[in-house]
């Protein structure tokens, strides 16, 4: 049950080594564009690019293709040599039904920024209708604001991404994770860009392995706060020495816990929210009984239609967010901002916003004497109106992580 959200991972597979098996384990767990194998002309077959390429379009995969020739190494120096090298690769990949676009590069430090710049341009000058993609450090230390200035205002960004991996620290207050999230928003929206972001799903170093209620609750969190698109970090266990703890793949190429646990989480996202949030615009984000940071927490009179939100159970901290589709209509998402706890939401809601339908079982939230009220005209032209309260309050359980999406039908 896939949607056309983007969901990748970042594989890190070289062609000889992957398989058609690969791309099933791709596809169930619920990947729609993700990384190609590398691919060097130097070493690899091209039509067996292609054969893994036609596979994956079958699935209903898109892919970045990480292509030698595409990554920025010398493109600012070596202009013409970069755009002939690019020119091949596009030539061989580039007009492939699977192709989404080309991976320049991963974490550019300030001296790889002029041919990161170059290599953006020029790929979008030999294919405008593809994605130059490139994933940033995170916002943790000053010189990330140096690599953005020198790159961010001097390419037309189709697409901005990072990493940030700290919000699996044991015991760790999530505010690193949410101020990278804003920080990254703010720059994506001043740029015109979709914002991604890449995501844990194995433990390594200090970060723990995310179990299903970790994969549920990053998914929500970063949609909630913007996210148009999500990678993972990463597909395949590397060997003990490397510290890499249970991935979805484990050393011996079978699918894991942690990829059970991923894959549910993922594939329950596409089919109940997926969709919708392929068509969604953030508005505003609001943190609930306590911000992460730098999110505003939400007030008395900052929405018309939500008065009050709370967990009036665990008094978990919460998110509501605002968005709006490509026809104008509006929406409103609510998450319970817990790994670890279950939360009972109880929304205030204003009478005068409509009916709200519960976009995940496509129920009506509206009380019945307030939907008739509305359908004979508005609450203030019928002979009930006197018996109409001001606003009304819905109930819910959510799970750890959940979120649960609203339509506001006006």
């Amino acid at each position: 049950m896939q949607s056309s959200f983007p969901m990748g991972a970042w594989v890190y597979r070289d062609l000889n080594q992957v398989t058609k098996k690969d791309i099933d384990d791709w596809r169930d767990c619920g990947l729609t564009l993700t990384f190609s194998p590398n691919y060097d002309p130097e070493k690899h077959d091209k039509q067996k690019m292609l054969e893994i390429m036609d596979y994956c379009y079958e699935c209903g995969i898109r892919l970045i293709v990480c292509d030698r020739r595409a990554r920025w190494g010398k493109a600012a120096e070596e202009p013409e040599e970069y755009k002939k090298r690019f020119q091949e690769a596009y030539n061989d990949f580039g007009k492939h039904k699977a192709t989404w676009g080309f991976h320049v590069g991963d974490e550019p430090g300030l001296d790889a920024a002029p041919n990161v710049v170059k290599a953006y341009e020029i790929q979008l000058e030999v294919a405008p209708e593809l994605v130059p993609f490139v994933n940033y450090f995170p916002f943790y230390e000053p010189r990330i604001d140096d690599i953005a200035e020198a790159i961010f205002p001097n390419i037309e960004m189709k697409n901005l991404c990072y990493d940030y991996y700290a919000q699996m620290v044991k015991d760790l207050k999530p505010d690193g994770y949410f101020r990278q999230l804003k920080k990254f928003k703010e720059n994506a929206d001043k740029y015109g860009a979709p914002l991604w972001t890449t995501l844990l799903s194995m433990g390594h170093w200090a970060y723990e392995e995310p179990n299903r209620n970790d994969f549920i609750w990053q998914i929500s969190t970063a949609v909630a706060s913007g996210c148009e698109g999500l990678l993972w970090f990463h597909f395949y266990t590397q060997k003990a020495s490397a510290n890499y703890r249970n991935g979805p793949i484990n050393k011996f190429g079978e699918r894991s816990l942690t990829y059970i646990n991923m894959s549910d989480a993922i594939r329950e996202f596409h089919l109940v929210h997926g969709e919708h949030f392929s068509h969604l615009k953030l508005v505003k984000s609001y943190h609930v009984g306590e911000a992460f940071g730098g999110f505003d927490l939400f007030k008395e009179g900052d929405s018309d239609v939500i008065l009050k939100v709370e967990d009036v159970r665990n008094h978990n901290p919460l998110i509501l967010s605002f968005f709006k589709d490509e026809n104008g209509d509006d929406y409103f998402a609510v998450v319970c901002n817990s790994r670890t706890d279950i939360a009972r939401i109880n929304l205030t809601i204003s009478t005068k916003a409509g009916k709200i339908v519960n976009l995940g079982n496509n129920s009506v939230v509206t009380p019945t004497v307030i939907t008739q009220a509305l359908a004979a005209g508005g609450v203030t032209e019928t002979a009930e109106a006197d018996k109409i309260p001001d606003s009304y309050e819905h109930i819910s359980w959510y799970a750890p992580g959940q979120l649960c999406l609203y339509k506001i039908e006006k």
